[in-house]
Order: C-alpha cells, then structure tokens, then sequence
C-alpha cells in the first residue's frame, strides 16, 4: 500500500512538471511572437519610457470600437511636443480569440484612413492588457508598429496609453526615420466605447498622431 502511495505521488510531480513545462514554453512561444512584430530593442525601449507591456496569455477579450483623444507624452523625433494633441482616433478590436484579434485604426496616420494591421497579438491577464501590432504602408515601403496598453473595464479602457515605433523607413523621404517613438495617453484617461467606427471631425489643425513627419 505504500508503495502504491508513493507511485501515485511520483506520477502526480512528473505531471506537474510536465504540466509546468507546457506553460513555460506556451510563454515563451509569445514573448517570440510578440518580438516579431516589436523588436527587443524597442520594447527595451518602450519599458523606459514606463509604458506598460502585458505578456500573458490570458488577456480580457476587449472586442469594440473605442474614442482615443491623443495628447502626446514623448516623440523622439520632435514633431510632437509633450501635452500637444493629436487628431482623434477610432480604434476597433474585432474577431478576438484568445491571443489573436483583428485591429483597425481611423484616423491614426491621416484623417479617415483606416490602418489595417498586418499582424497583431493581444497579451494580458485578468483586464490589464497590451495590443501589439505591425502594419505596413507607403513607397518605398515603410514598417512601423503601434502598441497599445490599459485595463479593460465596462466603461471603455482605462489608463489608454499608445506608441507608435518605426521599425524601418525603408528609405522613405516621407516617413518618419527609423527608431522614432512616440507615446501618448487619452485626453480623458479612458478610451470611451462608441457606436461608430467613424472618420475624425474634419477642419482640424491638428496632425494625426502617426504623421510621418
């Protein structure tokens, strides 16, 4: 009978650590493919700037369409200064399961165009999340990444925060260099739902938070 006891929990600790290895290497896988569409030195970077970058598995699911009003925090290329706002945004997070969602933006580069990301991986845990996609535009073609971080919550998403990283200009004249980081928050603190995935308010004065230059 002992014996038998003593099996038992050997089986039960080689399952556990099995069980353990699974999720190590499920982790691992991420964090890989979170640095395919940022990498490593950028997200050095970002930490720098104490923007907050989720990483686990579990993230809330935040399908919607969200209200951004950027006002800008840091831009390394000197198009923004701190506290200037930026064009609105519409966000729109769909087809979410898991890890993997669908991601558009109105109003991100120029006002009314959609960006469509070419990749994108939602991480998180409990309702903190973080949003990290990659897109690709212009010609010479450029590619750039747009990250986004807050908590989910049933009035919107709080503590909205998002950078913009070009990660190659391609040599584009238009294009903001490469290694340009800009950061910003909502104006409210929290990205409002909204009905409508709608173009900005035209007549503004204001440059999109994704201007090239």
């Amino acid at each position: 009978m002992k014996q038998y006891i003593t099996t038992l929990a050997l089986i039960a600790i080689i399952t556990g650590f099995a069980s353990c290895e699974k999720e190590d290497e499920k982790s691992e896988t991420l964090i890989e493919e979170i640095q395919g569409i940022l990498p490593k030195q950028y997200i050095d970077s970002l930490k720098a700037y104490t923007f907050p970058l989720n990483d686990g598995k579990t993230p809330p699911t935040i399908n919607g369409i969200y209200a951004f009003q950027p006002v800008n925090e840091h831009d390394n290329s000197g198009v923004f200064d701190k506290g200037e706002a930026a064009v609105d945004a519409t966000i729109k997070v769909a087809n979410q399961a898991g890890t993997n969602a669908d991601v558009f933006i109105k109003g991100w580069v120029a006002a009314g165009q959609v960006d469509t990301s070419s990749a994108q991986i939602i991480a998180g845990k409990n309702n903190d999340f973080t949003v990290y996609a990659q897109a690709r535009g212009g010609f010479p073609e450029y590619v750039y990444a747009y990250i986004i971080s807050g908590v989910h919550t049933p009035g919107g998403i709080q503590y909205f925060r998002m950078a913009f990283v070009m990660i190659n200009d391609g040599g584009n004249p238009l294009a903001a260099a490469k290694g340009t980081i800009r950061i910003f928050n909502d104006k409210d603190n929290i990205a409002a739902p909204t009905p409508v995935f709608r173009n900005s308010a035209g007549g503004s004065s204001l440059k999109p938070a994704g201007a090239p230059k």
